[in-house]
Protein backbone atom coordinates (compact mmCIF):
# COMPACT_ATOMS: atom_id res chain seq x y z
CA UNK A 1 0.00 0.00 0.00
CA UNK A 2 3.25 2.05 0.92
CA UNK A 3 4.48 1.89 -2.51
CA UNK A 4 1.26 2.66 -4.35
CA UNK A 5 0.76 6.30 -2.46
CA UNK A 6 4.39 7.19 -2.83
CA UNK A 7 4.41 6.38 -6.70
CA UNK A 8 0.63 8.71 -6.70
CA UNK A 9 2.36 11.39 -5.16
CA UNK A 10 5.20 11.05 -7.65
CA UNK A 11 3.43 11.52 -10.47
CA UNK A 12 1.67 14.49 -8.66
CA UNK A 13 4.73 16.42 -8.58
CA UNK A 14 5.79 14.91 -11.95
CA UNK A 15 2.88 16.28 -13.77
CA UNK A 16 2.77 19.43 -11.58
CA UNK A 17 6.18 19.89 -12.43
CA UNK A 18 5.85 19.00 -16.41
CA UNK A 19 2.70 21.58 -16.65
CA UNK A 20 4.45 24.66 -15.25
CA UNK A 21 7.93 23.75 -16.33
CA UNK A 22 9.37 27.05 -18.24
CA UNK A 23 9.92 26.68 -21.86
CA UNK A 24 13.71 27.55 -21.20
CA UNK A 25 13.77 23.75 -20.11
CA UNK A 26 12.28 22.61 -23.56
CA UNK A 27 8.60 22.17 -22.61
CA UNK A 28 6.55 24.65 -24.56
CA UNK A 29 2.72 25.04 -24.05
CA UNK A 30 0.06 24.98 -26.26
CA UNK A 31 -3.36 26.85 -25.86
CA UNK A 32 -6.36 26.57 -28.40
CA UNK A 33 -8.79 29.11 -27.99
CA UNK A 34 -12.88 28.27 -29.23
CA UNK A 35 -13.52 29.42 -32.12
CA UNK A 36 -16.86 30.48 -30.91
CA UNK A 37 -18.56 31.56 -27.68
CA UNK A 38 -19.56 28.68 -25.91
CA UNK A 39 -16.65 26.93 -26.84
CA UNK A 40 -14.00 25.35 -24.42
CA UNK A 41 -10.01 27.70 -24.37
CA UNK A 42 -7.80 25.18 -23.49
CA UNK A 43 -3.63 25.36 -22.22
CA UNK A 44 -3.42 21.88 -23.73
CA UNK A 45 0.14 20.75 -21.68
CA UNK A 46 -1.37 21.42 -18.80
CA UNK A 47 -4.69 20.17 -18.87
CA UNK A 48 -3.38 16.54 -20.83
CA UNK A 49 -0.60 16.46 -17.99
CA UNK A 50 -3.25 17.34 -15.36
CA UNK A 51 -5.55 15.13 -16.73
CA UNK A 52 -3.07 12.05 -16.92
CA UNK A 53 -1.80 12.66 -13.53
CA UNK A 54 -5.54 12.75 -11.70
CA UNK A 55 -6.44 9.52 -13.72
CA UNK A 56 -3.41 7.83 -12.83
CA UNK A 57 -3.77 8.37 -8.78
CA UNK A 58 -7.67 7.86 -9.34
CA UNK A 59 -6.67 4.44 -10.22
CA UNK A 60 -3.71 3.39 -8.28
CA UNK A 61 -6.12 4.18 -5.01
CA UNK A 62 -8.40 2.12 -6.22
CA UNK A 63 -5.91 -1.01 -6.92
CA UNK A 64 -5.40 -0.67 -3.34
CA UNK A 65 -8.58 -2.18 -2.42
CA UNK A 66 -7.87 -5.44 -3.94
CA UNK A 67 -5.29 -6.31 -1.39
CA UNK A 68 -8.55 -6.17 1.95
CA UNK A 69 -10.12 -9.24 1.10
CA UNK A 70 -11.34 -11.35 4.03
CA UNK A 71 -10.76 -8.57 6.35
CA UNK A 72 -14.15 -7.91 7.96
CA UNK A 73 -15.49 -4.71 6.40
CA UNK A 74 -17.46 -3.30 9.35
CA UNK A 75 -15.49 -1.29 11.22
CA UNK A 76 -13.48 0.27 7.85
CA UNK A 77 -10.68 -2.06 8.27
CA UNK A 78 -8.02 -1.39 5.19
CA UNK A 79 -5.16 -3.54 5.74
CA UNK A 80 -3.74 -7.34 4.12
CA UNK A 81 -5.66 -10.08 6.48
CA UNK A 82 -3.29 -11.71 9.02
CA UNK A 83 -3.22 -15.51 9.53
CA UNK A 84 -5.95 -14.78 12.34
CA UNK A 85 -8.36 -12.90 10.48
CA UNK A 86 -7.95 -15.65 7.27
CA UNK A 87 -8.93 -18.69 9.96
CA UNK A 88 -11.74 -16.44 10.83
CA UNK A 89 -13.17 -15.65 7.49
CA UNK A 90 -12.39 -19.47 6.57
CA UNK A 91 -14.23 -20.50 9.83
CA UNK A 92 -17.71 -18.63 8.93
CA UNK A 93 -20.85 -19.74 7.43
CA UNK A 94 -22.40 -18.43 4.20
CA UNK A 95 -24.85 -16.17 5.76
CA UNK A 96 -22.54 -15.24 8.94
CA UNK A 97 -20.50 -12.21 9.12
CA UNK A 98 -22.26 -9.18 8.80
CA UNK A 99 -22.15 -5.67 10.15
CA UNK A 100 -24.34 -4.44 13.08
CA UNK A 101 -27.44 -2.65 11.26
CA UNK A 102 -27.69 -0.52 14.54
CA UNK A 103 -25.17 1.07 13.65
CA UNK A 104 -26.45 2.91 9.98
CA UNK A 105 -28.34 5.92 10.46
CA UNK A 106 -32.16 5.62 10.54
CA UNK A 107 -32.20 7.63 6.98
CA UNK A 108 -29.87 4.67 5.35
CA UNK A 109 -31.24 1.49 7.59
CA UNK A 110 -34.23 0.81 5.21
CA UNK A 111 -31.92 -0.09 2.55
CA UNK A 112 -29.67 -2.64 4.33
CA UNK A 113 -32.09 -5.59 2.57
CA UNK A 114 -32.07 -4.23 -0.60
CA UNK A 115 -30.84 -6.69 -3.41
CA UNK A 116 -32.12 -6.47 -7.28
CA UNK A 117 -28.98 -8.48 -9.17
CA UNK A 118 -29.95 -6.50 -13.03
CA UNK A 119 -29.40 -3.49 -10.66
CA UNK A 120 -25.85 -3.29 -10.74
CA UNK A 121 -25.49 -4.36 -14.51
CA UNK A 122 -28.40 -1.82 -15.49
CA UNK A 123 -26.37 0.90 -13.38
CA UNK A 124 -22.80 -0.34 -14.95
CA UNK A 125 -24.47 0.11 -18.43
CA UNK A 126 -26.04 3.49 -17.87
CA UNK A 127 -22.75 5.35 -16.42
CA UNK A 128 -21.28 3.72 -19.76
CA UNK A 129 -23.54 5.61 -21.46
CA UNK A 130 -23.59 8.80 -20.12
CA UNK A 131 -19.46 9.29 -19.78
CA UNK A 132 -19.85 9.10 -23.94
CA UNK A 133 -22.59 11.85 -24.01
CA UNK A 134 -20.47 14.77 -23.91
CA UNK A 135 -18.32 13.47 -26.43
CA UNK A 136 -20.95 12.55 -28.66
CA UNK A 137 -22.38 16.65 -27.90
CA UNK A 138 -18.77 17.46 -28.77
CA UNK A 139 -18.69 15.52 -32.22
CA UNK A 140 -22.13 16.16 -33.54
CA UNK A 141 -21.67 19.93 -32.15
CA UNK A 142 -18.06 20.31 -34.49
CA UNK A 143 -20.22 18.91 -37.85
CA UNK A 144 -23.46 21.00 -37.40
CA UNK A 145 -21.89 23.93 -36.31
CA UNK A 146 -19.16 23.69 -38.81
CA UNK A 147 -16.09 24.93 -36.03
CA UNK A 148 -12.75 23.93 -36.76
CA UNK A 149 -11.87 19.78 -36.43
CA UNK A 150 -9.46 21.04 -33.54
CA UNK A 151 -12.45 21.98 -31.51
CA UNK A 152 -13.05 18.69 -30.68
CA UNK A 153 -9.78 17.48 -29.21
CA UNK A 154 -9.59 20.22 -26.94
CA UNK A 155 -13.43 18.94 -26.03
CA UNK A 156 -12.01 15.81 -25.16
CA UNK A 157 -9.12 17.37 -23.76
CA UNK A 158 -12.18 19.34 -21.10
CA UNK A 159 -14.03 16.40 -20.86
CA UNK A 160 -11.02 13.98 -19.92
CA UNK A 161 -10.27 16.72 -17.28
CA UNK A 162 -13.14 16.62 -15.58
CA UNK A 163 -13.99 13.03 -15.46
CA UNK A 164 -10.59 12.47 -14.55
CA UNK A 165 -10.35 15.09 -11.46
CA UNK A 166 -14.18 13.66 -10.43
CA UNK A 167 -12.87 10.14 -10.23
CA UNK A 168 -9.53 11.18 -8.29
CA UNK A 169 -11.76 12.85 -5.77
CA UNK A 170 -14.13 10.41 -5.26
CA UNK A 171 -11.60 7.22 -5.30
CA UNK A 172 -9.64 9.20 -2.41
CA UNK A 173 -12.63 10.33 -0.07
CA UNK A 174 -13.51 6.47 -0.77
CA UNK A 175 -10.44 5.39 0.97
CA UNK A 176 -10.21 8.16 3.54
CA UNK A 177 -14.04 7.10 4.94
CA UNK A 178 -14.01 4.05 4.60
CA UNK A 179 -17.48 2.90 4.89
CA UNK A 180 -19.28 -0.41 4.41
CA UNK A 181 -21.68 -0.47 2.23
CA UNK A 182 -25.16 -1.66 2.96
CA UNK A 183 -24.52 -5.57 1.14
CA UNK A 184 -21.90 -5.97 4.04
CA UNK A 185 -25.13 -5.72 6.21
CA UNK A 186 -27.27 -8.02 4.45
CA UNK A 187 -26.86 -12.41 4.88
CA UNK A 188 -28.51 -12.35 1.47
CA UNK A 189 -24.94 -11.62 -0.03
CA UNK A 190 -22.35 -13.90 -0.82
CA UNK A 191 -19.47 -14.28 2.08
CA UNK A 192 -16.75 -13.31 -0.32
CA UNK A 193 -18.84 -10.57 -1.73
CA UNK A 194 -19.40 -8.94 1.99
CA UNK A 195 -15.49 -9.30 2.68
CA UNK A 196 -14.13 -8.20 -0.28
CA UNK A 197 -11.71 -5.28 -0.35
CA UNK A 198 -14.68 -3.17 -2.19
CA UNK A 199 -17.10 -3.66 0.56
CA UNK A 200 -15.94 -0.58 2.59
CA UNK A 201 -16.11 1.90 -0.37
CA UNK A 202 -19.47 3.19 -0.13
CA UNK A 203 -19.46 7.02 0.58
CA UNK A 204 -19.09 8.16 -1.64
CA UNK A 205 -21.60 6.39 -4.86
CA UNK A 206 -18.25 6.58 -7.60
CA UNK A 207 -21.31 5.59 -10.51
CA UNK A 208 -23.29 8.59 -9.05
CA UNK A 209 -20.38 11.22 -8.95
CA UNK A 210 -19.12 9.95 -12.50
CA UNK A 211 -22.74 10.13 -13.81
CA UNK A 212 -23.50 13.01 -12.16
CA UNK A 213 -20.06 15.13 -13.66
CA UNK A 214 -20.95 14.08 -17.14
CA UNK A 215 -24.81 15.31 -16.96
CA UNK A 216 -23.48 18.56 -15.37
CA UNK A 217 -20.60 18.43 -18.25
CA UNK A 218 -22.95 17.76 -21.03
CA UNK A 219 -25.48 20.79 -19.24
CA UNK A 220 -22.61 23.23 -19.90
CA UNK A 221 -22.03 22.45 -23.57
CA UNK A 222 -25.61 22.81 -24.41
CA UNK A 223 -26.49 25.11 -22.94
CA UNK A 224 -23.77 27.65 -23.24
CA UNK A 225 -23.45 26.83 -27.12
CA UNK A 226 -27.27 26.64 -27.86
CA UNK A 227 -28.57 29.26 -25.37
CA UNK A 228 -32.46 29.92 -25.08
CA UNK A 229 -32.80 26.47 -27.68
CA UNK A 230 -35.51 24.06 -26.33
CA UNK A 231 -33.27 21.25 -27.34
CA UNK A 232 -30.41 22.55 -24.94
CA UNK A 233 -33.36 21.68 -22.18
CA UNK A 234 -34.18 18.86 -22.99
CA UNK A 235 -30.82 17.64 -23.64
CA UNK A 236 -29.69 18.40 -19.83
CA UNK A 237 -33.12 17.49 -18.33
CA UNK A 238 -32.36 14.05 -20.12
CA UNK A 239 -28.38 13.32 -18.60
CA UNK A 240 -29.59 14.78 -15.46
CA UNK A 241 -32.66 12.40 -15.50
CA UNK A 242 -30.18 9.44 -16.32
CA UNK A 243 -27.81 9.87 -13.51
CA UNK A 244 -30.46 10.02 -11.00
CA UNK A 245 -31.56 6.53 -12.48
CA UNK A 246 -27.82 5.28 -12.23
CA UNK A 247 -27.70 6.83 -8.40
CA UNK A 248 -31.57 4.84 -7.69
CA UNK A 249 -29.91 1.53 -9.66
CA UNK A 250 -26.74 1.51 -6.84
CA UNK A 251 -29.71 1.97 -4.22
CA UNK A 252 -31.51 -0.93 -5.50
CA UNK A 253 -28.98 -2.88 -6.44
CA UNK A 254 -27.36 -2.96 -2.30
CA UNK A 255 -24.07 -1.64 -3.18
CA UNK A 256 -25.01 2.05 -1.68
CA UNK A 257 -27.09 3.96 0.75
CA UNK A 258 -29.00 7.00 0.06
CA UNK A 259 -26.92 9.40 1.51
CA UNK A 260 -24.01 7.86 -0.45
CA UNK A 261 -26.02 8.47 -3.57
CA UNK A 262 -26.43 11.90 -2.35
CA UNK A 263 -23.22 12.74 -1.84
CA UNK A 264 -22.01 11.35 -5.15
CA UNK A 265 -24.07 13.30 -6.92
CA UNK A 266 -23.50 16.99 -5.05
CA UNK A 267 -19.59 16.33 -6.01
CA UNK A 268 -20.04 14.59 -9.57
CA UNK A 269 -22.42 18.04 -10.09
CA UNK A 270 -20.13 20.42 -8.50
CA UNK A 271 -16.94 19.24 -10.43
CA UNK A 272 -18.78 19.13 -13.66
CA UNK A 273 -19.86 22.41 -13.18
CA UNK A 274 -16.38 23.87 -11.88
CA UNK A 275 -14.23 22.66 -14.41
CA UNK A 276 -16.08 23.20 -18.02
CA UNK A 277 -17.62 26.66 -16.66
CA UNK A 278 -13.47 27.82 -16.38
CA UNK A 279 -12.87 26.80 -19.60
CA UNK A 280 -15.73 27.93 -21.46
CA UNK A 281 -14.97 31.22 -23.67
CA UNK A 282 -17.47 33.85 -23.07
CA UNK A 283 -16.54 36.33 -25.48
CA UNK A 284 -15.97 36.60 -29.63
CA UNK A 285 -13.14 35.06 -31.26
CA UNK A 286 -11.68 35.14 -34.67
CA UNK A 287 -11.47 31.27 -34.75
CA UNK A 288 -8.99 28.98 -33.39
CA UNK A 289 -5.85 30.07 -32.25
CA UNK A 290 -2.91 28.33 -31.76
CA UNK A 291 0.22 28.79 -29.33
CA UNK A 292 3.33 29.31 -29.13
CA UNK A 293 4.37 25.49 -30.84
CA UNK A 294 1.61 24.57 -33.60
CA UNK A 295 4.22 22.01 -34.91
CA UNK A 296 4.52 20.38 -31.27
CA UNK A 297 1.03 18.34 -31.32
CA UNK A 298 -0.20 18.37 -34.90
CA UNK A 299 -3.18 16.68 -33.87
CA UNK A 300 -4.48 19.60 -32.49
CA UNK A 301 -3.70 21.57 -35.81
CA UNK A 302 -5.65 19.64 -38.46
CA UNK A 303 -7.45 22.42 -40.72
CA UNK A 304 -10.85 21.88 -41.99
CA UNK A 305 -14.08 21.30 -40.78
CA UNK A 306 -16.19 18.43 -40.02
Amino acid sequence: MLGHRVGALALLVCASACATAPRSAGLQRQSLRASEPGGFDSDLTTDILSSAGMLAVGLLADREKHTWSEVSPCEGARHAPSQEERAAFAALGPREGTCDVGNVPSIDRVVTRLKWDPAKRLSDLGLLGLLGVPFGVAAVHTGVQQVPASAIAVDSVVITQTLSATLVTTALLKMMVARARPLTYNPDFSLSTRFSGDARLSFPSGHSSMAFSAASLTAVMLLKRYPGHLGAYLGTASAYLAASSVATLRVLAGKHFITDVIAGAALGTVIGLVIPLSHVNEGETDGAELGHNRASAPVFSIGGSF
